[in-house]
């Protein structure tokens, strides 16, 4: 069920055990836009008929904000223009050229590991998947694309991420609200969940840019103002106490910048931040 965030601006909860992310929709006087577009048939038709139960405005246009299967596999279920970044584009060429029959199934995971849940999603929820080919892009903008939804502006912007290298933000400002799918998330990498050390202050940087009241995050629920504030406070004193791939010196170090312990959060982005030097000295 689409839950209400401010007066134009909704988003369907994610579902982590069916890879499902949050889906948004900000809608306009004349047009609705679909922040993601579900990582299914099933998924999309669900948005869709919830758009269509709150009579909101039809559906123009679809963001998605980067190319992992869980965001963008719903797309062939709208009748509306499919919007991506030029770097989401180039990534999505790999999945325009896949099968998803059982052996296609196979081929996409020994390629992209993307794990067992993600064949029993497939086999479940994407229609006709043995004859399915994902859509073309029918807008590709480079860095920034602004819409106008009917008295309702929306901007669309590239954003550094550490989680994928084609993050896209989409923002609501006359409502204050942010869809930031995971773009300020880690990533997982030869099993060792982290965020990078290089990418972690610019990231912060374009994140906070947006003047807000609302953060909508791909795999969580809405978070105000304070909450994202606590978000950026705690990766960054993480951040700072970490310089090499040593725990104990790790800690040591926070409590000497911060004057105090580790909060637990702060603990796993330390770990985090340890993993990105792991994987850094393995290259």
């Amino acid at each position: 069920m689409l839950q209400k965030i401010t007066a134009n601006t909704y988003y369907l909860i994610n579902d982590d055990e069916k890879e499902r992310p949050t889906l948004g929709v900000i809608s306009g006087g004349n047009a609705s836009l679909v922040v993601d577009a579900g990582n299914s048939s099933l998924h999309a038709q669900e948005l869709i008929s919830e758009v269509k139960r709150l009579r909101l405005p039809p559906i123009k246009y679809v963001v998605v904000t980067h190319a992992h299967w869980d965001h963008f596999l719903g797309v062939n279920e709208y009748e509306a223009h499919f919007i991506v970044s030029k770097k989401t584009n180039e990534k999505l060429q790999f999945w325009k050229s896949c099968s998803f029959s059982d052996e296609g199934l196979k081929e996409i995971d020994r390629e992209m590991n993307v794990g067992s849940t993600f064949s029993e999603i497939i086999k479940t929820e994407l229609n006709d998947r043995d004859t399915f080919q994902l859509k073309d892009a029918d807008i590709i903008f480079d860095n920034q694309l602004t819409l106008d939804l009917g008295d309702m502006l929306c901007t669309i912007d590239e954003m550094d991420s550490t989680h994928t290298e084609d993050a896209t933000v989409v923002y609501n400002p006359k409502e204050k609200v942010v869809f930031f799918g995971d773009a300020t998330y880690g990533k997982t990498t030869e099993s060792l969940f982290h965020y990078s050390h290089n990418k972690i202050d610019s990231m912060i940087q374009n994140a906070k840019k947006y003047q807000v009241n609302w953060s909508v995050l791909g795999h969580e629920s809405v978070c105000d103002r304070d909450e994202m504030d606590l978000y950026w406070s705690e990766l960054t004193s993480s951040s700072r106490a970490v310089h090499t791939s040593s725990l104990k010196g790790s800690i040591d170090t926070f409590r000497l910048n911060e004057g105090r312990e580790p909060t637990d959060n702060e603990m796993f982005f330390i770990k985090a931040f340890i993993n990105d030097i792991i994987i850094e000295l393995k290259s």
